[in-house]
């Protein structure tokens, strides 16, 4: 059992430095951070869980806190719909919605979700007596269902003042540089490298139709946000 732990912690330090370095292959960046971001919630977990073990902390902590989270999440998510994209200014160029199939599985995934809570709440409010506390995990997983709804259906834009990316705004002062990831079919990903210190938000990756390459250079090149490699071409 022993063994097993530490090959977990083992495995989660080994996924955040695949993640963060750039010594293993040619690892497209958004992979990079996808699995640093995994490394780190399994360590999260694994300390989580390591502390439970020893102190026993999960069954005292009040649970009607991560309610309350889940609820500032939904909150948050409509106040970045509502006010973000005035702090960027106009419209400078409409990149539209995530690809046509990652907007399908966000969709149904978030329908999923919301449907497997909402069952969820329907049969514990049937109990008397019931507390906020009772469907605390419920209402945080409905807000996780909303957010990836919201994610998968909004807009992304490149606006006077910087990059609305659906749900988070990126000014321009904000990135260093950018690539493009291997276009396949009718798109490409652009890779925002950020000027940032925190190892696992180092860039933002965008979907974005192959016809728009140009213009996205073109733009970015009006900011003084040099181009950091040469893997996609653009199209004539």
């Amino acid at each position: 059992m022993e063994l097993a732990w530490v090959l977990g912690f083992v495995f989660a330090g080994a996924l955040i430095w695949v993640g963060l370095t750039k010594r293993v292959g040619t690892m497209r960046p958004s992979y990079r951070q996808v699995i640093a971001a995994a490394g780190f919630l399994l360590l999260l977990v694994m300390i989580a869980l390591s502390l439970d073990k020893t102190f026993g902390w999960w069954k005292n902590f009040p649970k009607v806190i991560v309610g309350i989270l889940g609820v500032l999440i939904v909150f948050d998510r409509f106040l970045r719909i509502a006010v973000l994209p005035g702090r960027g200014g106009h419209t400078v160029l409409d990149l539209g919605r995530i690809g046509g199939a990652e907007v399908i599985v966000n969709i149904v995934v978030a329908l999923a979700l919301a449907w497997y809570v909402m069952k969820d709440i329907a049969d514990v409010i049937q109990a008397p007596g019931w507390k906020f506390e009772n469907i605390s995990y419920q209402i945080f997983g409905l807000s996780i269902a909303l957010a990836v709804l919201i994610q998968g259906v909004s807009k992304r834009r490149l606006l006077e003042g910087g990059v609305f990316l659906g749900t988070s705004f990126l000014a321009w002062s904000k990135i260093e540089s950018f690539e493009w990831e291997k276009a396949s079919g009718t798109a490409t990903t652009l890779v925002l490298n950020k000027r940032t210190k925190i190892p696992f938000f180092t860039s933002a990756n965008i979907s974005v139709r192959l016809e728009h390459m140009k213009q996205i250079e073109d733009i970015l090149g009006q900011h003084n946000i040099a181009r950091q490699s040469e893997d996609a071409k653009i199209e004539p």
